[in-house]
């Protein structure tokens, strides 16, 4: 696919209310690679009655998705989409008020010393 018809499929792309999908291509290290990104408005799992806005995005070679038709396309997108619903899950995924498999565990055990 070129980097317009890319462009030009992922915008066409629903979800859920307030997803968005983008793709682009960017200059990076001397080639090309293709951008896409999904961001979509999320209920605040650590306590915040607020929805936040969360992005999950992967950068791939050009080189590659040229090669990509619609059916890998759409397949690149929905694994974007599965990355977030599946960080959301262990997230609010609690036995007895204690989060099970907590993404960001190891991040704030770092931020509090405790690894």
């Amino acid at each position: 696919m070129t980097p317009a018809e890319v462009k030009k499929a992922v915008s066409r792309i629903t979800y859920k209310p307030g997803w968005k999908f983008y793709a682009g291509v960017l200059p990076e290290k001397g080639y090309a690679v293709c951008l896409v990104i999904l961001t979509a408005p999320l209920l605040d799992a650590y306590g915040s009655e607020q929805t936040i806005e969360v992005n999950q995005q992967q950068v791939y070679p050009f080189a590659f998705v040229k090669q990509w038709d619609h059916d890998m396309l759409l397949h690149v997108m929905a694994d974007l989409i599965r990355r977030v619903e599946e960080h959301e899950m262990l997230e609010w995924f609690m036995f007895d008020g204690e989060r099970v498999n907590a993404p960001h565990k190891k991040a704030i055990m770092a931020l509090e010393g405790d690894q």
